[in-house]
Order: C-alpha cells, then structure tokens, then sequence
C-alpha cells in the first residue's frame, strides 16, 4: 500500500466528519456522500471547511474513517489509504504547500475566510454556527448525518480546501438531443453525427439535477443511449422516424 501526507488535503476534502459548503457557502449535503456520488450538487467546486481545532486532531490522531461511507483515497485513483488514526505530524507543512499553490487558505475568522474563497460571509458564518449547533445536540437538522460524524470547529485559524466535483466515469462534453446527434454550439443537430456511452454522460448530471445518483450510470446509458442511436441512424438511413415512437413510449420513459 502507498501512500503520503501529501494525500491530506483530498482526505480533508471527503472526511465524512468535515463540513462542506458549495460556492454559495451553504452545505449541500451530509458530507458522508461527498466522497461518492453528492459533489455535483454544489457545482463545479466545493469547498471543504476546518479549523486548526479540528486539523490538529488530525495531526496528532490521525483520520477518523468510516469506511462504510467514505472510501479508502485508492477508491478516488491513488494507489493506497492513509491508515486509520495514522498521525501526520506533517499536516500543516503540506497544507502551508497547498496554500502556495492556490487551492488551500487560511483566515483567522470565518468572515474572513469567505472573503479569501470567494463565497457570501454571511451564508458561512450561518452553516458554521448551524454546524456547531448540530455537533453540540447530535442532531444535523438539514441533512441527517450521524452524530459520530458531527464535529464542532472550535478555535481558528480557519481552512478551507478546494475540490472540484466529480464522477466515477470519464464523462465528455459533447451535447447531444433526445435523439443522441450531436449539437452545435448553437444547439443544432450535426447531421449525421452520433454520441453515445461516456461521450454524451455528461447530460446526465447538472449542479441542479442528476439523471440518477448511484453507481453504474455509465453501463445503463451505454445501454440506453446505444440503443436509441441506433434505432435513429436506421432512421436516418432509411427515412423513417422509429426513434419518435420509442421516445414517446412508456417503457423508456420508465427507465
């Protein structure tokens, strides 16, 4: 197994027992799924929020892992896991490297962090002492996360980490209609040109709405998406509009 300190700041960014906030610095979901399949909820980025209190516990016990909701970082693409209450007398070295390179900052007041990261200080400020709150009764009221994942700040400095969100599946850009040709950049169908599978996934996914929220989307749009371009390409072979009546039928728009 291989790991470093260096893989901290992904681990602060998914630790279940952390506060995440989208770019409107409000929380989007219990941080339990933000290591699996809930980052697209807050938009391109996220931002995941700790206070020296916090960090040094970490530092000196290391992570608390709930491997039943946040997977090992193998799980993310590295090759190892930092272990359970492994200590990182490192931290804070790494983390003073991540502020140089532009995707971790520091603040001495809440206030102040938002300012640095760019979201409204009053919506963090509010999730913060929510948050504290939460810890306090064991409750969270927004988002149900257990009470052994709910931890109160306590004294700054003040960090935050930037993720960018994510899905298990290379997903590209290319927009695509109902009937899987794909669009110009005015949103006109290219004739006679298709996506299908991982090429066309990424429709599936706004900061607004997922098409579904679990794993193994990208077998079923292979599937689904393979299917109706075919059916499409026959039609455009040979001049009919079967495509029409399988968009329109009940046991596609079930699936």
């Amino acid at each position: 197994m291989v790991w470093s300190a260096a893989d901290a700041p992904m681990y602060l960014g998914i630790a279940a027992d952390s506060m995440a906030v989208g770019m409107d610095g409000r929380r989007f979901s219990s941080e339990e799924g933000i290591s699996m399949l809930d980052p697209w909820k807050a938009g391109p980025n996220y931002y995941s929020i700790w206070s020296k209190d916090q960090l040094d516990k970490v530092k000196e016990n290391g992570f608390h892992q709930n491997f039943d909701t946040v997977p090992p970082s193998a799980f993310l693409g590295f090759c190892g896991s930092i272990p359970e209450g492994e200590p990182l007398p490192e931290l804070y070295d790494v983390l003073g490297k991540a502020e140089e390179m532009g995707f971790v900052w520091q603040a001495d007041s809440i206030g102040e962090l938002a300012d640095k990261i760019g979201v409204p200080a009053d919506n963090l400020k509010t999730e913060v002492d929510n948050y504290n709150k939460y810890a306090q009764t064991g409750t969270d009221e927004e988002f149900g996360k257990p009470a052994e994942d709910l931890t109160a700040f306590g004294d700054g400095p003040y960090y935050a980490i930037k993720m960018a969100s994510y899905s298990y599946n290379t997903v590209a850009g290319l927009d695509i209609n109902d009937k899987m040709q794909v669009l110009d950049t005015d949103g006109n169908p290219i004739e006679g040109l298709y996506a299908v599978g991982s090429d066309s996934a990424g429709v599936l996914f706004s900061e607004k709405k997922p098409y579904v929220t679990f794993g193994g989307i990208n077998n079923g749009w292979a599937l689904t998406s393979g299917y109706i371009a075919g059916v499409t390409v026959a039609d455009f072979v040979n001049g009919t509009d079967n495509a029409a009546d399988i968009l329109n039928s009940e046991v596609l728009k079930a699936q």
